[in-house]
């Protein structure tokens, strides 16, 4: 259940491992924290209660999601391997404070949940230039096509964007 209001949150990363989901077998990869201060609302007083953040690991793109989102919280490596604590001198982010985004998700159950996420995930700062240049570019002819009645384009730009978030992941 949803405690934590939609917004921005400044968090102290308190631990990091990996696990299994118990249905699928998926790997994730958690990010445990606690909420220091709401950034949407300085003054409000925030709750003590731990939070997580998984990056759940199924495929080459969420490898790749997963790795553009610990490299922008301070991990310089090649390989997810270098943030398993079983490496020698592998990555900790313990005690690092970052900014994160939380929002409200449904759940399956009907319930809303909070989703933690880094808030340059998928904007311009956070990957390959040429292919955001590229995205934005055939987001833009979609739009124009929409605006001149091409209904397949209308809808494409409608679930245009629509990223995979913890509910979405087959796990």
């Amino acid at each position: 259940m949803a405690t934590f209001k939609p917004g921005r949150y400044l968090v102290e990363i308190e631990s990091r491992g990996f696990l299994e989901s118990v249905d699928k077998g998926t790997l994730g990869f958690r990010i445990n924290f606690h909420v220091q201060q709401n950034l949407s609302n300085p003054g409000e007083r925030v709750a003590p209660y731990p939070r997580s953040m998984t990056l759940w690991i199924f495929s080459k793109k969420s490898t790749e999601r997963a790795l553009d989102v610990i490299r922008q919280l301070g991990y310089g490596g090649d390989s997810i391997t270098g943030v398993d604590p079983d490496v020698r001198g592998f990555h900790s982010f313990a005690g690092q404070e970052v900014e994160l985004m939380c929002v409200h998700e449904n759940g399956q159950d009907g319930n809303v949940y909070e989703g933690w996420y880094l808030p340059t995930t998928g904007m311009a700062n956070s990957g390959n230039k040429a292919s955001i240049k590229a995205k934005v570019q055939e987001f833009d002819r979609l739009l124009a096509n929409r605006a001149n009645g091409n209904a397949a384009d209308e809808e494409a730009a409608d679930d245009f964007g629509r990223g995979i978030s913890d509910v979405d992941a087959p796990i």
